[in-house]
């Protein structure tokens, strides 16, 4: 079995109440938390703005992947809601 690594990037807003993890990598995989349009200091970008909101959304998904060794090349599935 492999070992299960949680990584929480210094670059991104730490989880509230440090609940989870934003990174969970098992052998090859990562899970990848929900993420959201806060920046490091945990302030919303681009409120009532939703380009602005997803550009931070997607900053902060490539920090999470690269925190783990990987790429955005890497992705396989994103579920967004």
């Amino acid at each position: 079995m492999s070992e299960i690594i949680r990584i929480n990037p210094k670059a991104l807003a730490p989880p509230p109440g440090d609940r989870y993890a934003h990174v969970v990598r098992s052998g090859n995989l990562l899970w990848i938390s929900g993420q959201t349009s806060r920046n490091q200091a945990g302030e919303v970008v681009g409120l009532g703005d939703t380009l602005a909101q997803a550009r931070q959304i997607n900053e902060n998904l490539r920090i999470a992947i690269e925190a783990a060794g990987g790429t955005m090349n890497d992705i396989v599935k994103v579920t967004i809601f």
